[in-house]
């Protein structure tokens, strides 16, 4: 399947009974190119409706999605310095995971990271925060930091699986919705 392409349910469903049959689910994470970009705001906006859309209505998620992850924001995050942009791949190169960082001599931020929840408790997410685990202390770092919405209940009890010590409590508003914002970071040592 061409990253170009749509994820359909059946192509999910199929993926998914694969990888749950299968001890060696091949998991690769590479950077995005231009041709993924499709295909990350499908997994974007699927991830969102799912783990934001009880506590944010549609209208503002689509509102701030076609803000902040049309085409031409992609794109400049795509070659934006001090930015990493990472995919996973699940077997036959099927794009399931999406994790947006940006960083600094002081801070490595995790500002985006989306598994799509067919996808979710089979390690993938952890890979991927490893990952930015690995890149921020290239840079000598020892903090990865993350921000969270409060309502997220579900990313707050994965994160807090990895030490997420939160250090702040901010608003964050998607449309014409205000929700709060956990900021904090997962420590390790270099």
């Amino acid at each position: 399947m061409s990253s170009s392409q749509e994820i359909t349910h059946t192509t999910i469903k199929n993926l998914v009974k694969e990888c749950n049959n299968s001890n060696a689910m091949k998991v690769n994470l590479r950077k995005w190119t231009i041709e993924d970009l499709p295909l990350i705001q499908e997994i974007l906006w699927k991830t969102w409706i799912t783990s934001l859309g009880n506590f944010i209505p549609e209208d503002d998620l689509r509102k701030y999605f076609l803000e902040h992850y049309n085409d031409n924001t992609l794109l400049t995050r795509l070659y934006q310095q001090n930015t990493d942009c990472f995919i996973a791949q699940v077997n036959d190169n099927i794009t399931v995971a999406v994790e947006i960082t940006n960083f600094n001599q002081e801070r490595y931020n995790v500002s985006s990271l989306y598994v799509l929840p067919e996808f979710q408790t089979m390690g993938i997410g952890k890979k991927l925060l490893r990952l930015a685990v690995k890149e921020a202390q290239s840079l000598g770092l020892n903090k990865v930091w993350i921000g969270v919405m409060t309502d997220n209940k579900k990313a707050l009890d994965w994160y807090s699986k990895f030490g997420f010590n939160i250090t702040e409590r901010l608003p964050f508003t998607m449309g014409k919705t205000t929700v709060s914002l956990y900021i904090g970071y997962i420590m390790f040592n270099c």
